[in-house]
């Protein structure tokens, strides 16, 4: 964020025209997505015209848009954490077969899991949700992904002396 102004009176326009650039990629430097970095920026000058006008008389607001854009993707990234582990939690006690013995076990395996690996779990066997799905929702590379499942199907496996995994027709991701 290093554009200079020709004078120290700013107006909207030369404001966005000066510094969307570089909110947007403080944005997509923090949020990784450009869609949601496209949305902060929206909102970073949403908030600059709804305001009182104060940055308006600044020699150079580069302070104040880099502040605000950088809390305001914090706090994105800080809610899309809160919504995924409730997501994963409310999921956790409603999604889980009906049979108690099937519930345990389900109970015992998500436990032993990380709250990433959980999540994961959650998503791709009880949501059906695929790689490319749940890398787009967490915001990760579809590559990250495979290597949790991969990471999931280990840690399930070396757990199988401890939870006792009853394989069977009913569920077919169990039977493989």
């Amino acid at each position: 964020m290093t554009p200079q102004p020709e004078s120290p009176a700013w107006n909207y326009e030369s404001l966005y025209a000066n510094f969307h650039r570089p909110v947007f990629h403080r944005a997509l430097s923090l949020l990784r997505r450009v869609d949601t970095a496209m949305d902060a920026t929206q909102e970073v000058f949403l908030r600059l015209l709804h305001g009182d006008g104060e940055v308006l008389q600044l020699p150079d607001p580069t302070a104040w848009l880099y502040r605000v854009t950088t809390n305001l993707c914090l706090n994105k990234i800080r809610d899309s954490q809160r919504r995924n582990r409730l997501l994963v939690e409310n999921e956790r006690l409603t999604a889980v077969p009906a049979d108690a013995e099937s519930r345990t076990i389900v109970r015992d395996l998500l436990d032993l899991l990380t709250p990433e690996l959980r999540q994961i779990a959650v998503l791709h066997y009880f949501h059906d949700m695929t790689h490319d799905e749940i890398a787009d929702l967490l915001g990760v590379s579809r590559r990250t992904i495979c290597y949790r499942m991969l990471a999931l199907h280990d840690r399930v496996m070396r757990a199988e002396g401890t939870v006792t995994v009853r394989r069977t027709k009913t569920n077919p991701r169990l039977a493989a």
